[in-house]
């Protein structure tokens, strides 16, 4: 039975009309209609009010069965991180919305819905969705960290609402908010259990450090991109960095293509490609925007593929396990209809050789 049902059901059973039972919980009549038909739900903090209201527990109008509840919940964030693999956010949205309406209690649930609500694809021009829906952000934001108890979940809810107050111009609110997380990266769950199996357990302890060094290598290679793409100006010194990023991820992947880096060395070689040919390079541009684009196409074959878990066989990532269908996209676009679509807006205003078109059209679909 739906919540919606339930309360109908409590509702008939107190002898009370939609108009009586707004009253007391103090919201509109219809509200309470949308309820019972099922078009929305009440809000989390909503439910302690109208457990009062019927002499019944919370569980009550929840219907909890939890055991059938954590399958629900499970299978519902195994879709959820599916379609963000696909890109496909419309269906991301509206999943997770329904899934609110049957669960607005679980902060599992809560955590992908403010998520979803903060980057509401509806919205991506102004107002974005963290103007339009703020309101109810904040609200289940501030029921996260005064309630819930892990603290992954609550880490998302302070993020969100940092954010918030830098955009209100709250400067000091959101550096506050920033000084409630760990401030050193030796302190995240990763580090922290690669120091428990050093003292341990030895095996464990390499598999930990090599992991590790995937993921800091990751960190280290995006934030050379961001510091190359938003923080200089320079084309030669743009390169300079976005050739480091090369640099870094061939130390680390020295005897393999594979995995997430294919996904960097494509786009990052396209960023260089892009550099090079305004600066007049057009040979050495044409070797990036080649190659780059391969990597672009080897990585959607390994995203495309059934098989989505690369087995790393580089000498310092030995055997780590990559989840390729844990990555997220913003869009459906595979990286090869993205980067087309940025070098087709890179050429309307510049004159490109001819040969920059025959490469582009080997990746253009018909």
């Amino acid at each position: 039975m739906s919540i919606g049902a339930v309360i109908k059901k409590l509702r008939k059973e107190k002898n009370f009309t939609q108009e009586q039972l707004a009253e007391y919980v103090g919201i509109s009549a219809q509200a309470i209609s949308q309820w019972e038909c099922d078009k929305s739900a009440p809000d989390v903090y909503q439910i302690p009010v109208l457990a009062q209201i019927f002499n019944v527990s919370a569980d009550v109008i929840l219907e909890i069965n939890e055991s059938s509840i954590d399958i629900d919940i499970q299978e519902f964030l195994k879709e959820y991180d599916a379609l963000g693999n696909q890109g496909k956010k419309i269906k991301q949205f509206d999943l997770t919305e329904a899934m609110y309406k049957k669960y607005p209690s679980d902060f599992r649930v809560i955590e992908k819905y403010i998520l979803e609500l903060f980057n509401d694809p509806h919205h991506m021009e102004e107002p974005f969705g963290e103007t339009v829906h703020r309101e109810q952000i904040q609200k289940l934001c501030e029921l996260i960290i005064r309630d819930c108890t892990v603290q992954k979940i609550r880490y998302t809810a302070y993020d969100l609402m940092s954010v918030m107050y830098i955009n209100s111009g709250d400067i000091n609110r959101a550096k506050e908010i920033c000084s409630y997380f760990p401030n050193s990266y030796y302190d995240i769950e990763s580090e922290l259990l690669e120091q428990l199996y050093c003292r341990t357990d030895r095996k464990m302890y390499i598999a930990q450090m090599r992991e590790n060094l995937l993921n800091l290598t990751e960190h280290i290679v995006n934030k050379l991109r961001n510091l190359a793409t938003f923080g200089l100006d320079d084309p030669t010194q743009k390169i300079a960095v976005y050739k480091k990023c090369f640099d870094i991820l061939n130390v680390i992947y020295d005897y393999e293509d594979a995995g997430f880096m294919l996904y960097h060395k494509g786009h990052i070689g396209c960023f260089i490609a892009k550099e090079l040919f305004d600066l007049g390079d057009n040979k050495s541009a044409v070797k990036y925007m080649s190659t780059a684009l391969e990597y672009c196409s080897k990585y959607d074959e390994i995203i495309s593929g059934e098989e989505k878990v690369v087995i790393h066989n580089a000498t310092v990532v030995n055997g780590v396990e990559e989840n390729i269908s844990q990555i997220f996209k913003t869009a459906e676009d595979t990286s090869i209809e993205y980067e087309v679509k940025k070098f087709e807006e890179f050429s309307k205003s510049r004159c490109l050789p001819t040969i920059f078109y025959e490469i582009l059209k080997r990746y253009t679909k018909d």
